[in-house]
């Protein structure tokens, strides 16, 4: 399953929610299927716990990288910004689940009582998932029987999902009272980059330059550079770049837009550069994608 970012206006990730009868996102994926192996940093409000199948990956939360192996996993708290990338030379599968708070905190006394320990200033952004650890396992257990009955086309999906969550839930809250509380950031550099990912992601369409993205943090071109380089590990036109290459993705895979309308609309100069990128980025030419995408 492709994954594809869309924005809300606050530039937060509208999570597209793969089953209308819950607001959550369950995905069994392959990093291969991304552009160049990464799903783009990006944040939500949502909670996302995710476990490898095989392979490594990398996984990226506020600046700072998880090494994830098969049967390990991650949990990431609402409004952080994070992505996922393969190890180099590897591909890697794995299972993703993205859900808002309110889906196990219905009333105003369950989230009075549980919200603060996921959502708090001083709620910790992120924690790995190990396999040894009998709540943790629990958790990814979880995810892998919310994936086997969604495939199986359980007929009591819904009640099944809910228990899931549930069992999720309760195990994650109970795990995060063993965890310490953190200082709540102060630095203001950290909300600046959220506004400059944002930026990106709004604008990607326009001729952007460096001068661009530093002015929507409010800052100049070498902190925006330097604040790039140290959370998302990419220099500010590298991350506009792959943005670029998935929005293309999106729309070679959904539309019969001409490989000339793909490359304007995703933000690039010309066809010719479009293609030259995209090749080095994908090794396959625009079309050929098109078309394998088509087969799958």
């Amino acid at each position: 399953m492709a994954y594809t970012l869309s924005l809300r206006s606050d530039g937060s990730e509208k999570v597209p929610y793969t089953h209308p009868e819950y607001p959550l996102y369950l995905s069994h994926a392959l990093l291969s299927r991304a552009c160049e192996g990464r799903v783009p940093f990006h944040w939500h409000d949502d909670l996302e716990i995710l476990t490898v199948l095989s392979g490594r990956m990398n996984y990226a939360v506020d600046g700072e990288v998880f090494s994830l192996t098969p049967g390990s996993g991650i949990f990431c708290g609402p409004r952080h910004i994070h992505a996922n990338y393969a190890q180099e030379g590897e591909d890697c599968e794995y299972l993703c689940l993205v859900f808002p708070m309110e889906v196990i905190c219905p009333g105003e006394e369950f989230r009075r009582r549980y919200f603060p320990a996921f959502t708090g200033a001083d709620a910790p952004a992120c924690f790995p998932l190990n396999p040894g650890d009998p709540r943790e396992k629990a958790v990814m257990d979880s995810l892998i029987d919310l994936i086997a009955a969604r495939d199986a086309e359980d007929p009591a999906l819904g009640f099944r999902m809910m228990r899931q969550l549930y069992a999720i839930g309760e195990q994650l809250f109970l795990r995060l009272q063993d965890l310490p509380r953190v200082q709540p950031p102060s630095d203001s550099r950290f909300l600046a980059l959220r506004d400059m990912v944002g930026y990106v992601q709004s604008h990607y369409a326009e001729n952007l330059c460096l001068e661009d993205i530093a002015q929507a943090g409010g800052m100049g071109k070498s902190n925006c550079s330097l604040l790039f380089r140290r959370y998302l590990q990419q220099t500010p036109m590298g991350y506009l770049c792959h943005y670029r290459l998935e929005k293309a993705m999106d729309l070679l895979r959904s539309t019969d837009k001409s490989i000339t309308e793909v490359a304007l609309s995703a933000g690039f100069a010309s066809q010719s550069y479009f293609a030259e990128v995209f090749h080095r980025a994908m090794g396959v030419t625009p079309s050929r994608y098109r078309r394998n995408s088509a087969k799958n």
